[in-house]
């Protein structure tokens, strides 16, 4: 089970930057609405053991819209649903769609 973190304000998509510094930090844009997106959260939690190597933030895109808008234009990339950003020293490193956990 992976304890995510919920991004729903700006203060914290500042304390994912902030805390990249430290320690990798990886943000799933998750679509509520869509099946693809719900397996692959599914996989994640189910597969991958990140054991506080890399702080996990959650996104609810349907519900905080903007702070994806805010991802985007902070870090200059294309906003879309399923995605996983890998942040290094306030840095997008990664940017992985969700295709790779079908």
């Amino acid at each position: 089970m992976i304890a995510w973190e919920i991004l729903d304000t700006s203060s914290k998509l500042d304390l994912a930057i902030t805390s990249s510094y430290k320690q990798d930090v990886l943000i799933f844009k998750h679509s509520t609405t869509c099946s693809i997106s719900q397996m692959a959260k599914m996989r994640l939690e189910d597969e991958w053991n990140l054991d506080g190597e890399i702080l996990p933030f959650y996104l609810d895109l349907k519900s905080f819209r903007q702070i994806s808008s805010d991802i985007s234009e902070k870090f200059n990339v294309y906003h879309e649903s399923l995605r996983f950003y890998l942040l290094e020293k306030e840095s997008v490193s990664m940017m992985l769609p969700t295709l790779i956990f079908r």
